[in-house]
């Protein structure tokens, strides 16, 4: 990145780690300013506005520069004691006297501003300050999110912006009029202005607005999850029609699920023969591929896997999250192929409306016998 890409950026983390490893090794402020391709008086504002420790007024010592020979006494209105205030262990005499000045590290009150570097930091007892990247980016964006939260008007401009807007309103103009002939004198876009309609900030309200209370509210578009179809490769409609070749003999059956209003609970599993029109349904206790396939190995250890494979050679699914693990479904108890599916409904011509008919009244017949 180029310097003028780097100008008028924010600093990043990274940037503040450099700092932070640059403040411990006792580089200048230009010496770091150079590294991150920035201005020394960016680097120094950082370091001063970021810095945390102690502040000059909580040092655990009395830092006055003239503690030793100040003769200052009863500070304190109510004071009995005739000692200097200074050696005073009641009061803290720096929060009193008007005198006080603070003899500060000089390395605090000038650049470097920390004591990230210094050798003598774990023997000086003056008050401490150092540069933290975590705490100080930490601090930057809380700083940039306040700044952007609230209203950017002071009360007077507030007041003067109600002024104008709210009796226009009231007199039946809309905000796309008003805004339109006033634009110079509305200090926001139009989008802020139905904001602080919204939020309750200006005298109107949405009730004002004739058409706003009209609209419905807008519902968030959910993103589009991506869809995996990995399970039908080589189980296409076209890979269908030349298994079908190849196997000419093979019996077909179509496989699919009937649910009910809610979408939930117990389904119907319906096992079409399109050789003879017959129909099998299971009831399924859930919607699930762990169903489909307990039905799938019990109907082989009733039939065997010989009359299984005879009876169910090609089975044709639809792209229900049921049947998306085909390779389950098409394993035997005893690991070999039981059957091959294919994720390709489609039904041959004119039989179409005899396999909805079919299919609605045995359902209806298997929920008044068995239910």
């Amino acid at each position: 990145m180029d310097d003028k890409n780097k100008q008028y950026k924010h600093l990043t983390l990274q940037d503040r780690y450099d700092i932070e490893e640059g403040l411990n090794r006792n580089y200048s402020f230009s010496r770091i300013a150079d590294m991150l391709r920035r201005d020394r008086t960016t680097i120094s504002k950082e370091v001063f506005k970021r810095r945390v420790g102690n502040s000059l007024r909580n040092s655990p010592s009395n830092d006055c520069l003239h503690k030793v020979q100040c003769p200052k006494q009863h500070l304190c209105a109510d004071c009995p004691l005739n000692k200097r205030c200074s050696i005073c262990r009641k009061t803290d005499c720096r929060s009193l006297c008007p005198d006080y000045f603070s003899d500060s590290c000089r390395y605090t009150t000038k650049s470097p501003f920390v004591c990230n570097g210094c050798s003598m930091v774990y023997e000086c007892s003056k008050p401490h300050f150092y540069y933290r990247a975590n705490s100080a980016h930490t601090a930057y964006l809380d700083s940039l999110k306040n700044s952007r939260e609230g209203i950017g008007l002071s009360r007077q401009e507030l007041y003067e912006f109600d002024c104008l807007i709210t009796p226009l309103i009231k007199q039946g103009q809309s905000i796309a009029h008003i805004y339109c002939v006033h634009k110079d004198e509305i200090p926001c876009s139009m989008k802020t202005l139905y904001n602080y309609i919204n939020q309750n900030i200006l005298t109107i309200r949405n009730i004002d607005l004739p058409k706003k209370v009209k609209y419905k509210v807008r519902k968030k578009k959910r993103a589009d999850n991506e869809t995996n179809f990995t399970y039908r490769e080589n189980r296409t409609y076209k890979d269908l029609q030349d298994y079908i070749s190849e196997h000419p003999y093979e019996n077909v059956v179509e496989l699919d699920t009937v649910h009910g209003s809610n979408k939930k609970g117990k389904v119907l599993l319906t096992i079409l023969f399109r050789n003879c029109n017959f129909m099998l349904i299971f009831l399924l206790e859930e919607c699930t591929q762990l169903c489909v396939q307990e039905v799938f190995d019990r109907l082989e250890e009733g039939l065997g896997l010989e009359l299984f494979r005879r009876l169910f050679g090609i089975i044709i699914t639809d792209n229900g999250s049921e049947f998306k693990n085909p390779v389950a479904l098409e394993t035997s108890l005893d690991g070999s192929l039981r059957t091959k599916i294919f994720s390709a409904i489609l039904l041959l011509p004119g039989r179409k409306e005899n396999w909805r008919k079919i299919m609605n009244i045995s359902a209806k017949l298997y929920l008044r016998v068995f239910l």
